[in-house]
């Protein structure tokens, strides 16, 4: 059961690949801010152990994910962000690098093995978004 006024009932859970509800994750936010508000979402989805988008996620190669609809979803997604935010160069590969490191395989081994923290994950990706993007600069 959902927790009344869960990130899933406001509405700014990811679904397929499109962040809904108000900013930095939806529309009205710079595009670096929804980045990051977008790969903090997918951190805290796969660290919540009751979500069961990851559970389900687990079950499916790897290869399999990234050829879905969500797959091709997410990676259109920070494509465009890339885009908004002025990036030149191939936006589709950095959005490759980008999503690998929120990438299951990834976030489970760092989580589990090396036992990263998920406010570190959430830093690191808001690091390499500000890096990828420039903001900040």
């Amino acid at each position: 059961m959902l927790e009344q006024g869960s990130r899933f009932e406001r509405g700014d859970v990811p679904v397929l690949g499109v962040p809904l509800g108000p900013p930095p994750l939806g529309p009205g936010a710079p595009a670096s801010d929804r980045l990051i508000a977008f790969g903090h979402a997918l951190i805290e989805r796969v660290a919540d152990e009751t979500d069961l988008g990851p559970a389900l996620g687990r079950l499916v190669s790897s290869e399999r994910r990234q050829t879905s609809h969500y797959g091709r979803a997410f990676r259109h997604h920070v494509t465009s962000l890339l885009g908004e935010a002025g990036v030149v160069g191939d936006r589709t590969m950095l959005a490759h690098a980008l999503l690998a490191f929120v990438d299951l395989e990834t976030l489970d081994h760092l989580r589990t093995d090396d036992q990263v923290t998920t406010v570190r994950l959430q830093a690191t990706w808001a690091d390499l978004v500000r890096r990828v993007t420039g903001a900040n600069e």
